[in-house]
């Protein structure tokens, strides 16, 4: 039982916010990044807060000028007129027709408030020099802006399927009549490149049309050194080769690596399977080069977990799928090393903490550093934050890490107070 009352509880204007516990991922993907070169703070979103973490100190920072529940954010290092040097650029989208802010981090400074007319964003990204940003909304509407003028450039349907994930091209061409792609979306039995000239975006569908290829549910998709890669339901890496409209190659990664940072193939869990914002795609199995996705892998028959999540850094690439493995890739897309993410937290928590089922499901990566020796972010579909530190070919728990342990799915009904802590 309390020893206080509500009378002794101060008014609302005398009481700051203090610690949010948790981050969103359980229906939000591509929402966890470095915030500094450093890799001191990390950005992330719970309910309508914007939150910088301080991994050392555990202190927090909050941008708070959403008024609902933040479902997308991107993040960009750009040189803005204001400012002196690189500075971390933020931008989230929220339930609702109030659609999207830009802050900066550390100090989580507005820059820019968007009005595009689009009912709940829920994907969002930079376009490569930092000037437009890219929405998507949950009917599908994609909208470019001029953030920093506050400016909606254009605004057009896309796919009435389900889109689930947003990708912007790194290369110089895509905007003004450059003629090359400004970003992809993919999603139900679709890619698409997107291209804007003067206030015309406009879009062509990706064929199919490969002897190993199947349309199916592509989950996620990033450019890696001149080429799209995009990741599968049925556990396959696509290719398509900048200047491509077609799958020009099929990538098989290695059966599910063991229960230990190695790249020994070992037996995969299981769970099901949500993509972005809800959806709850069926589980589908790697082709054998015959079929629609219906036929086994050719790692010896063993079923391969959708690839979820991908990042990629110079000369490396991250993929992370439904089963909580994640796997560095070289810029050959020759693998180099698995990583099971569950073994990892079990090591470190001595058994008192696992990640298990659907929650094992990877949502979003972020890295920083070489495949020799990197830092990955990684946050999970149990809207656990967890950092490793890969050296060498081996990898280990960051410190402090799971940063975040947090609910996931459904409302939290349940809260009591220690009684002496």
């Amino acid at each position: 039982m309390c020893s206080y009352s509500s009378k002794d509880m101060p008014d609302n204007d005398e009481m700051e916010l203090a610690w949010v516990h948790g981050y969103r991922a359980f229906d939000c993907r591509n929402n966890l990044r470095f915030a500094d070169p450093t890799q001191q703070y990390i950005v992330y979103f719970a309910a309508n807060v914007g939150i910088v973490l301080n991994k050392t100190t555990r202190e927090q920072k909050y941008f708070r000028g959403h008024t609902d529940d933040i479902l997308a954010m991107a993040t960009i290092n750009t040189n803005l007129a204001d400012e002196s040097g690189d500075v971390q650029i933020v931008a989230t989208g929220q339930r609702g027709k109030k659609s999207a802010f830009v802050w900066k981090v550390p100090d989580m400074t507005l820059k820019s408030t968007l009005e595009t007319g689009q009912k709940s964003i829920c994907m969002l990204e930079f376009s490569k020099d930092a000037r437009l940003l890219i929405s998507i909304a949950e009917d599908n509407t994609v909208a470019v802006s001029d953030w920093a003028n506050q400016r909606v450039v254009a605004k057009v349907d896309g796919e009435p399927a389900p889109t689930f994930h947003l990708a912007r091209h790194h290369g110089d061409s895509g905007t003004n009549g450059g003629g090359g792609p400004l970003f992809m979306t993919c999603g139900d039995k679709f890619m698409r490149l997107w291209s804007l000239s003067g206030r015309n975006l406009t879009s062509t569908k990706i064929s199919t049309a490969h002897k190993e290829a199947s349309p199916q549910k592509f989950l996620s998709a990033v450019f890696f050194h001149g080429k799209w890669v995009v990741g599968c339901m049925d556990g396959c890496l696509y290719v398509i080769p900048d200047g491509e409209k077609k799958v020009c190659d099929v990538r098989l990664p290695p059966p599910p690596v063991a229960p230990v940072a190695s790249s020994t193939p070992a037996k995969g869990g299981s769970g099901k399977n949500p993509a972005s914002r809800g959806k709850k795609p069926p589980p589908a199995k790697a082709k054998g080069g015959k079929g629609k996705g219906k036929g086994k892998s050719k790692g010896g028959g063993v079923k391969l977990p959708a690839i979820t999540s991908m990042y990629c850094v110079d000369g490396l690439l991250i993929t992370g799928d439904r089963v909580g493995q994640v796997m560095l890739w070289n810029k050959e897309l020759q693998f180099l090393q698995g990583i099971c993410i569950d073994a990892l937290v079990n090591q470190v928590c001595d058994g008192m903490y696992r990640l298990v089922g659907q929650y094992r499901q990877i949502q979003s990566l972020c890295c920083v550093g070489t495949a020799e020796n990197c830092s990955l972010l990684v946050g999970t579909r149990g809207c656990d934050v967890v950092e490793v530190q890969c050296s060498g070919g081996q990898a280990t728990m960051g410190v402090g890490s799971p940063l975040i342990q947090g609910h996931a799915d459904d409302e939290l009904w349940g809260l009591a107070v220690h009684p002496t802590r």
